[in-house]
């Protein structure tokens, strides 16, 4: 039996032994554009030379030696048109800015004549407290910075509108102003390297109006303010980045009201041994950070050194008033801001009597002179805060008044008025039984907020597995999980559940967030349960359990997602068999609801509407790993691997006990034309494999990829893993069999042949492999293993487009490809690789016009360099009658070049590129792909 070493047609075909995702309407994924960074958006963007750039990016400025004028408002900017500045320094500009290749969209962009590494870090970051970056364009000395417009209101006007509202008039506000930052992104370095405040822009009717503001002296507010920044550098200092110049205007308070960290200009990867003299803002700065500006680096600073300038924030939202003087702007005079820090702050409930002494504990720990004594992490931080607010005694922080955790107590139990006033007496006896009831009571909040953190945190997990539809095994375990969620709370039997103490012990804080992850759960197995039976006999009784679940998700929603009531009106209907009922169309608010719509969206073939709901829920909350694996999950299946690749493994950093980010990037990557993207799956197999060793397609798919990097042995050594790890083995043993005659085991090979034979394929996947093993034996063979598959699955993604490409390829029945692909695009008309395969087909025919629609409508749904390498086929076919097509093939070619499409074989064989050969633009790329190749 011939091995399967790859050809160019049967690299065009879909390869179901790479893939196998488990989606019933498309067992072979066939992609994500990102919200946060991608290399697709968001990384450095090569500049042209310099004459070039300075023709086309400073128009109508001027270059002076190597000094360039900034651009100036109305100016067109690397395509972006500048609206207005908000904010400047000496080195940097900032604007607000209209992106006019992405619909006009509203972003911000940072002009600055001293680039720095701030956007590399600011990429590691991907968390909802943290504003993220765009795109990066360096453009020497230039570098250009845009991030999402998110508002314009900082901290820092919070409190400048506080202080002017206390001012009386004819009073200096000079001491209220002097750190007022105007910019919501940027600042710049004076030449001692300390960090000055950039001057504000003129005030514009957007902006703003300075006003007392209720956040200021407001000790829940400001608390909860300080525990979601606190969340937003826990994430920073885990992946080894240190802000180092948090202040009030480095904190935007975007539209939506989330605090949002920015500005990493002075941030500092916490594992690099050599860095600059770190610089900061003056009253912001901790001791040793001040030491460390003073002896030119000699001073320590560590992620404590972040947490010490949340706490000078933290007091001064509390008070309205810095903790410490600030007059100094020399070096020589820091060693009295040294020494006043040292002294430590003045009382914070003198200054405000709503302060109690748990929250000055917290910001006096925050402020301690030695890093030592204050909190060690950011988690820390938050876990104390969390505990104030829910009415908790402090963990890390002193915690000493005995009335004030009498009070939290009382308002934790309010039905147990005459049990407090008991345990304040036993407390002041200092008898044994308090302590014993207080450590009851301790550890049963402990334990309810464990379950809370397990539902919230397996929910991102359990939710892959009940979208995705796996094999029976994979499903039945997922449900298992899903439900063993649902039953640490009494769900879903119990319709009291949320009298019970497991729901009661819940910190008040949480309770409605956990409601709502409960009830999305509750949704998500209805769904997952009717989908699996609503084809089989016993779709009645599997609505009507639906239902009871949809009704249950009912009261655990302030507001109840539309997809609830759609969910339930499927799910009546299908009870009392009748038509559904259309529901009016109602747009999603809020990014559970549009996760949810998403879900559904996906399940039903529609994954380029799915996308643009997904990047509204990852825009709002960047850390939904669910969330972000589905974007990816869903350019897969639109071929455009390449984008889906960099958002897996953005999931994958998210879902880190999860192994199926990993595994979905492998996938995607073999099935990417880039040649270098085989050995690149091999290892995202692998992570997976790390993850999960027990997973039979991950050692099946990691088989495939080793067999096409040639490593025989290791790849037969995976197949064996992959049968004895419950992998299908109708696919598995044809690779097998292939691997052990290019082995010469002659002995292995036939023991397997006979095997093979004893089996008989049920699933569609099992047809499509087939098919695809028989490929290069037999087309026609092959053809009809893919039209059992379809009888399986008439709507089979996989099936119709391998189907397109034995006709169209090797049995070269173009009018048999066109009817599968006609299918295949009115079944899935978002795919833009079936809409560029029928232009290739229409082409061929004859069929001009057509074909240019079809390829045209390909490049509108994705600019992936597989659909622009095939839309560059279709123009190169029509160009042999019509010359001026010429153009646009090569201009197409080299699009998808500049895009990743290395592949110099496909250029060499591809026939549609035929009347291209001789010209010496296609010889010169060719050359190009070599080069790089070699």
């Amino acid at each position: 039996m011939p091995t399967l070493a790859p050809s160019p047609a049967r690299r065009d075909c879909d390869n179901p032994l790479f893939d196998s995702l488990p989606d019933s309407r498309a067992t072979l994924a066939l992609d994500w554009v990102p919200l946060v960074p991608s290399k697709a958006e968001s990384l450095t963007v090569t500049p042209p030379p310099r004459s070039d750039l300075m023709r086309s990016t400073f128009a109508g400025s001027r270059v002076v030696g190597e000094q360039v004028a900034m651009p100036q408002p109305g100016d067109q900017f690397f395509g972006f048109r500048l609206v207005e500045e908000i904010g400047h320094g000496t080195f940097a500009r900032v604007f607000l800015a209209k992106q006019e290749s992405l619909a006009g969209r509203a972003v911000v962009l940072k002009v600055t004549l001293r680039p720095t590494r701030e956007p590399e870090r600011i990429a590691r970051l991907q968390h909802t407290n943290v504003v993220p970056v765009y795109s990066v364009h360096n453009a020497t000395p230039v570098q250009i910075i845009c991030m999402p417009y998110l508002g314009r209101r900082t901290l820092a006007d919070v409190l400048t509108g506080y202080r002017k509202s206390r001012v009386a008039p004819g009073q200096s506000t000079r001491k209220a102003v002097a750190t007022k930052n105007g910019s919501s992104v940027a600042g710049s370095r004076s030449r001692t390297g300390f960090r000055m405040p950039l001057e504000p822009a003129a005030s514009t009717d957007a902006s703003p109006a300075p006003s007392a503001d209720p956040l200021v002296g407001n000790v829940d507010a400001v608390l909860q303010i300080v525990v979601q920044l606190a969340d937003g550098l826990a994430h920073a200092h885990e992946r080894g980045v240190l802000h180092l110049d948090l202040k009030p205007a480095n904190v935007l308070v975007a539209d939506t009201g989330e605090p949002m960290l920015l500005d990493f200009n002075l941030s500092y990867a916490a594992f690099e041994a050599n860095r600059e003299v770190v610089g900061g803002t003056v009253p912001y700065m901790a001791p040793e950070q001040l030491l460390d500006m003073q002896t030119r680096g000699k001073g320590v600073v560590d992620a404590r050194t972040d947490l010490y300038s949340l706490g000078v924030m933290a007091f001064e939202l509390l008070a309205g008033k810095y903790p410490f003087p600030f007059t100094s702007r020399t070096l020589a005079e820091f060693d009295g801001l040294i020494a006043a820090r040292k002294k430590g702050p003045p009382s914070l409930r003198e200054l405000n009597p709503n302060v109690s002494p748990a929250v000055e504990a917290i910001v006096r720990k925050l402020l301690a002179p030695n890093p030592d004594d204050r909190y060690q992490h950011a988690l820390d931080l938050r876990d104390d805060l969390e505990r104030q607010l829910a009415d908790r005694p402090l963990q890390f922080a002193a915690d000493r008044s005995l009335p004030e955790r009498l009070t939290k107590w009382r308002r934790r139990n309010p039905k147990a008025l005459f049990a407090a006033m008991l345990v304040a007496a036993l407390a002041a006896a200092g008898g044994a039984a308090s302590f014993a009831v207080a450590e009851t009571g301790r550890r049963q909040t402990q334990e309810a907020e464990a379950k809370t953190a397990a539902t919230h945190d397996g929910l991102e997990s359990v939710r892959l597995g009940l979208v995705l539809r796996g094999e029976p095994a994979e499903r039945e375990r997922e449900m298992k999980k899903a439900v063993a969620l649902l039953g640490e709370f009494g769900l879903p039997f119990d319709p009291n559940w949320r009298e019970k103490p497991a729901f009661q012990k819940v910190p008040p804080a949480r309770r409605a967030a956990l409601r709502a992850d409960l009830g999305e759960l509750l949704l998500l197995v209805a769904q997952a349960r009717w989908d699996d039976a609503k084809a089989g006999a016993g779709r009645k009784d599997a609505a009507r359990d639906s239902l009871l679940l949809n009704q249950l998700a009912v009261g655990c929603f302030d507001a109840p997602p539309a997809f609830l009531a759609r969910q339930k009106a499927e799910l009546e209907a299908a009870a009392e068999d009748r038509p559904v009922e259309r529901l009016a169309a109602v747009e999603p608010v809020g990014p559970q609801a549009m996760f949810l719509d998403a879900t559904q969206l996906l399940a039903n073939g529609r994954y380029r509407s799915a996308i643009a709901l997904l990047r509204k829920v990852v825009q709002i909350d960047a850390s939904h790993g669910a969330a972000q694996f589905f974007l990816a999950y869903c350019q897969h299946q639109l071929g455009e691997f390449e984008q889906s690749v960099e958002r897996y493994e953005m999931a994958r950093s998210l879902l880190k006990n999860d192994p199926r980010p990993a595994f979905y990037s492998g996938v995607a990557r073999g099935l990417s034309m880039r040649i270098d993207r085989d050995a690149e799956a091999e290892d995202s197999f692998t992570q997976a494999l790390a993850i999960d060793p027990n997973w039979g397609a991950a050692y099946r798919a990691r088989g495939v990829a080793r067999m096409e990097l040639a490593k025989w042995k290791d790849a037969a050594d995976d197949l064996t893993a992959a049968l004895e790890h419950g992998a299908s083995p109708v696919t598995v043993y044809p690779l097998r069999i292939s691997i052990r005659d290019r082995l010469g085991d002659k002995a292995g090979a036939a023991a397997d042949r006979a095997r093979l034979a004893k089996l008989k394929p049920e699933r569609e996947i099992d047809f499509i492999t087939r098919g695809y093993t028989l490929l290069p034996l037999d087309p026609r063979a092959a053809l009809t293993e893919f039209g059992r598959a379809i009888e399986k699955n008439p709507n089979s993604q996989a099936a119709l487009q391998n189907q397109a490409c034995i006709l169209a390829d090797y049995l070269h029945d173009e009018r048999g490809a066109l009817k599968a692909l006609d299918r295949l695009t009115e079944l899935y008309p978002e795919y833009a690789l079936g809409h560029a395969a029928r232009a290739m087909i229409l082409s061929r025919t004859g069929q001009r016009e057509a074909a240019h629609r079809a390829a045209d409508l390909a490049g509108k749904l994705s600019g992936d360099h597989n659909v622009t390498y095939r839309r560059a086929c279709v123009y190169a076919v029509t160009s042999q009658k019509h010359e001026a097509d010429r153009k646009t093939a090569l201009e197409l070619l080299k699009k998808a070049f500049r895009a990743g499409f290395h592949n110099a074989r496909r250029y060499e064989t591809e026939r549609d590129l035929d009347p291209l050969r001789d010209l010496p633009e296609f010889q010169a790329l060719l050359q190009a792909v070599k080069a790089l190749e070699s």
